[in-house]
């Protein structure tokens, strides 16, 4: 959706420049999606125990792990975000574009955690149409604030960008409002198990290399491009 929206209101360079960082953004997704796998599949095998208490610890232990962990990433990216963009294939026609659009991402790096976590827990909580009904939410939003940031504002880039974190944040608000009223499945006390997170990770890392592998075989392709 920002690519047609780029191309079309800001240009070919600015174009690059998302492409560029997209493997990073690919990164981060990855780590979402890790343990949305994984932690679902260890929060159902607790409900399907009966062990109700476990899979509100280990659901509420697993997320909020995942968005300490991708707070600190991209932390470190941050630090050291003129590097990687050079790295991952920026010329001085698309540095500053590539920059531009990350920032704001990387800022909001935890929602798109939490929107790839939730989509996983909403099924696990008997209600996979909530599910279906943030995505096309959080698209719909996507695309109507490209159009507007970058056709009416004159917002450029970095309209893109706000436009992306804001569909990423309509489910990660919504999903945490309701995982913090349901009934069955919900938020509680940190108990800290070491094993709930080893498990998640080891279950959720087939998910995980497929997303890395999409984010390695970008970053290739742009060098050679780029070259």
């Amino acid at each position: 959706i920002d690519g047609i929206f780029v191309s079309e209101y800001v240009g070919y360079n600015a174009l690059s420049a998302v492409n560029i960082v997209f493997p990073l953004i690919s990164f981060i997704y990855a780590i979402g999606i890790m343990f949305a796998a994984g932690g679902s599949a260890l929060v159902s095998k607790y409900l399907g125990e009966n062990n109700l208490k476990n899979a509100k610890e280990a659901f509420t232990l697993i997320t909020l792990f995942s968005v300490t962990l991708v707070i600190i990433i991209s932390a470190i990216f941050i630090a050291f975000l003129d590097h990687i963009i050079i790295l991952l294939g920026a010329d001085e026609e698309t540095f500053n574009y590539a920059k531009t659009y990350i920032i704001p991402i990387l800022i909001l790096a935890p929602t798109a955690v939490l929107q790839a976590n939730y989509q996983n827990f909403f099924v696990v909580a008997s209600k996979p149409k909530l599910g279906l009904f943030f995505t096309i939410l959080s698209g719909l939003a996507n695309i109507l604030l490209d159009y507007i940031f970058m056709k009416h504002l004159n917002m450029g880039i970095v309209g893109a960008a706000y436009a992306t974190v804001i569909g990423y944040s309509i489910t990660a608000i919504g999903g945490s409002l309701f995982f913090f009223l349901n009934k069955h499945l919900h938020f509680t006390k940190i108990t800290w198990h070491s094993k709930w997170i080893l498990n998640s990770m080891s279950n959720g890392s087939s998910e995980m290399v497929t997303n890395l592998s999409t984010a390695l075989t970008t970053l290739l392709f742009n060098i050679v491009m780029m070259h």
